[in-house]
């Protein structure tokens, strides 16, 4: 989920988190996870401020 730079900051983030939690919830989800690269502190700070916790690294390598 991405939402472009300049509509950022209207609610459009937490809305879409919102209605996607309930959503995957009733079709038997146990957890809602996120990939985020290490640079995006914003989204970060956003995603810890409407209740996620960061708990793990996602550790990649390109063959």
């Amino acid at each position: 989920m991405i939402v472009d730079e300049k509509n950022r900051g209207q609610g459009i983030g937490k809305s879409l988190i919102d209605k996607a939690c309930p959503i995957s919830k009733e079709l038997g989800c146990k957890r809602f996870e996120l990939d985020l690269g290490f640079q995006r502190e914003g989204a970060h700070k956003f995603y810890e401020s409407i209740g996620f916790e960061k708990r793990a690294y996602l550790f990649s390598k390109i063959l």
